[in-house]
């Protein structure tokens, strides 16, 4: 599993890398106790509110935008073309779309008026529950 996450809050200054961390361990210890693991993570806390180094407007790895997925698929040599992103945000489908990942999930947001324009397979999804069609495609 590859996580990918907008900071925009650590390139504001609202929080720092320290704080993120500590949330960061806490996702990993509930995910350890699932057998579940992080393989990657990709953090952009590049904003163009961002303060300092941080003020960039339209960085390659800031989502909508498909830099964090095009370096993990480098790093892992990921088929694209099986890869699914799960989200909260239609950003984090667009960031998807644009590196041509086959596939998205909208996670716990009721917005049903997204509406891809290629291939993209679109699904929601509230609950864990309703994610478990996912396991058995990979085969988990």
């Amino acid at each position: 599993m590859i996580e990918i996450t907008n900071q925009s809050g650590i390139g504001r200054g609202i929080y720092n890398w320290n704080n993120f961390n500590e949330t960061e361990k806490e996702i990993r210890k509930k995910l350890s106790s699932n057998n579940a693991h992080i393989n990657m993570l990709c953090a952009c806390a590049f904003h163009h509110e961002g303060k300092n180094k941080y003020k960039i407007k339209n960085h390659s790895w800031r989502k909508p935008n498909p830099g964090m997925i095009e370096e993990a698929t480098n790093i892992f040599n990921i088929n694209i073309d099986k890869s699914w992103i799960i989200g909260d945000n239609i950003s984090d489908l667009k960031a998807g779309i644009n590196a041509g990942i086959k596939g998205g999930i909208l996670y716990n947001n009721s917005d049903k008026s997204f509406m891809p324009k290629n291939h993209f397979i679109l699904k929601y999804a509230n609950k864990n529950q309703d994610l478990k069609w996912l396991l058995e495609e990979f085969k988990l």
